[in-house]
């Protein structure tokens, strides 16, 4: 089976142009080819057929080899638009009209990654629709499901275009406007427009994202098969996939005939049908937003979302692309606190790897929560600092270096430090000790010149600390730029003045 996977994905990115001369479908009219780093442009061909490559004063030329296959590495360009790229064979020009040279970025994840202009809040949707119309510089690419996998049964045309990986609609390049913008992603149009404010070059957003889509769907199916053969052959019984996810496949195919039909849940689907398409098509980073539908296992997402990005850089091309993630918000649904958590820790073991917080933007009761402006601004901030080199950007709220213990009270030693404030003007909040016994209790909390200073009456030796720890919380610690403090849980450790050893990292 996954040989045959393999086989059908490795056909799956070139769209037909009549005999002979053949592009992967990402290259359209309007795209965006990533800047300042050589490009690899791959087609197919009649074998042996010579091909040429023009582009700004750029001429390339190769010959396609015995099954077909071609390739041409342009040399690096700078930001530019208005281009024209043309691919010929002796019997057939496809010409690409309009095309920009820029950053391109690729926005994958679940819905709240999916979620649209059209149903953000209403200041905020008309503040990125002003914006569309005013950037056509940038483009969108989406990668539209042609069906979700709500509460139904499909039939056999969605079952059988599902096995040949024809599960994202057609795609084209579009100029953003405020009609192509509506239905894109308000995270990553918030993300572009504060990018554009900074950068002023062309931006590319590849946007592929799927609702309730689990991680393990995302990953490819080669590092699955060494890391964690059983997540693609016994699948019922494997932890990270959430008895929901299982549940929704069995009802979607509740008519499939075959014991090998694919379900975008399924793992390894939606990377081969949604990411493999777009290898060999350079990228400047990656946005994430996921983890809604593997909440309920935190040590098993802890497992498996390095082995996602790692495979994700081998097939792209890139062993440190960046990936800037988005962790997850404050609603009502269990364990988020716990796997907020996770996340926290997940940067410190990835190289490259930077998370935005939108635990401040969260609403009780619903996991789409409107307000989507801030979270792709706080993305841009990390591309701004950490992959484009914009030292004077502030793109990181404080963070939780150690805890110490004198007496009853407990300072929590914040880096930056400075700047600490509350985004209501109100104490601190949503700090809770814990002492030998593991019960956590409220505490009361201050800020402090070294960051926050935690006290309550009803522990006597506190053991544990932490904050915004239920899954919807009221937190509101910021610090520069308005960033807030994540969610965490540590140990408490005596104050190392005091001739302890130092507190060492969780």
């Amino acid at each position: 089976m996954l040989t045959l996977i393999i086989l059908l994905t490795l056909a799956a990115p070139l769209h037909a142009d009549g005999d002979g001369l053949r592009m992967p479908a990402i290259y359209t009219d309007h795209m965006v080819l990533q800047r300042d780093r050589s490009l690899t442009i791959r087609g197919e061909a009649r074998a042996g057929e010579a091909i040429t490559v023009r582009i700004r004063r750029q001429e390339h030329t190769a010959k396609a080899d015995a099954q077909g296959h071609w390739t041409v590495t342009l040399d690096a360009m700078p930001a530019d638009t208005g281009l024209t790229l043309r691919i010929a064979s002796p019997t057939r020009t496809i010409s690409y009209t309009d095309v920009a040279v820029g950053d391109v970025w690729l926005c994958s994840g679940q819905s709240n990654m999916a979620f649209p202009v059209s149903g953000i809040e209403r200041a905020e949707r008309a503040c990125l629709r002003a914006f569309a119309q005013m950037h056509p510089a940038v483009r969108l690419y989406l990668m539209q499901p042609s069906r979700i996998p709500f509460a139904e049964v499909w039939g056999p045309a969605m079952l059988d275009s599902l096995n040949r990986l024809q599960y994202f609609l057609p795609a084209r390049w579009q100029p953003c406007d405020e009609r192509s913008v509506s239905s894109f992603s308000a995270i990553a149009t918030a993300f572009a427009r504060r990018l554009q404010a900074s950068t002023d070059v062309p931006i590319g957003l590849i946007l592929n994202a799927v609702d309730g889509a689990p991680l393990e769907a995302w990953i490819d199916p080669e590092t699955l098969a060494k890391a964690s053969p059983d997540m693609l052959h016994k699948q019922p019984t494997n932890a990270l996939i959430h008895p929901w996810t299982r549940t929704r496949i069995a009802l979607n195919l509740q008519r499939a005939t075959s014991s090998d039909q694919r379900h975008p849940y399924q793992p390894a689907y939606l990377f081969d049908a949604g990411i493999r398409p777009l290898c060999g098509y350079p990228v400047r980073g990656v946005l994430w937003y996921q983890g809604e539908s593997n909440a309920h296992d935190t040590a098993a997402y802890a497992h498996f979302f390095p082995l996602l990005v790692s495979g994700w850089r081998h097939h792209l091309g890139d062993p440190r692309l960046p990936f800037l993630f988005v962790q997850l918000s404050a609603t009502d649904k269990p364990n988020w606190g716990p796997f907020r958590d996770m996340q926290r820790r997940l940067p410190g073991r990835i190289p490259a790897c930077y998370m935005a917080i939108s635990a401040d933007r969260g609403d009780s009761l619903n996991i789409h929560y409107p307000h989507k402006l801030d979270v792709g601004e706080r993305l841009a901030r990390l591309a701004l600092r950490y992959v484009l080199g914009y030292a004077d950007v502030i793109a990181d709220g404080p963070s939780i270096e150690r805890a110490t213990l004198c007496g009853r009270t407990v300072t929590l030693h914040l880096r930056p430090a400075d700047s600490l404030h509350t985004s209501d003007g109100l104490p601190p909040r949503t700090f809770e000790l814990a002492g030998t016994d593991g019960r956590f209790q409220p505490a009361q909390a201050a800020i402090i010149r070294q960051g926050v200073r935690v006290y309550t009456p009803l522990v006597a030796r506190p053991c544990r600390v932490r904050y915004a720890w239920p899954s919807f919380n009221r937190a509101n610690l910021i610090g520069r730029a308005d960033l807030p403090l994540s969610t965490f849980q540590l140990p408490i450790l005596p104050d190392p003045l005091a001739g302890i050893i130092p507190w060492a990292k969780d």
